[in-house]
């Protein structure tokens, strides 16, 4: 547990510079039509390898080994 509040209060102190996606839960704004239709888009591809609860464990078990690898954009992208 510690790990992960220390690990939310790194990306928290992050720039504003960084990309939405890359921020925690996209930094508390609201997504822009052009995200929504990303999501709507990834979501229908996810589902082609497996119900919803198995792509987002997948996804979120690929964070933690970003986040293992010191790769923190790329672990919040999958965090996301």
């Amino acid at each position: 547990m510690k790990r992960i509040v220390l690990f939310f209060c790194l990306i928290s102190s992050a720039t504003l510079a960084q990309s939405l996606n890359e921020q925690p839960m996209f930094g508390g704004l609201p997504k822009s039509p052009a995200m929504l239709k990303a999501d709507a888009e990834f979501i229908a591809t996810a589902a082609k390898y497996g119900d919803r609860a198995q792509t987002s464990d997948r996804s979120v078990a690929l964070g933690w080994q970003y986040l293992g690898k010191h790769d923190i954009p790329t672990a919040m992208k999958r965090f996301n």
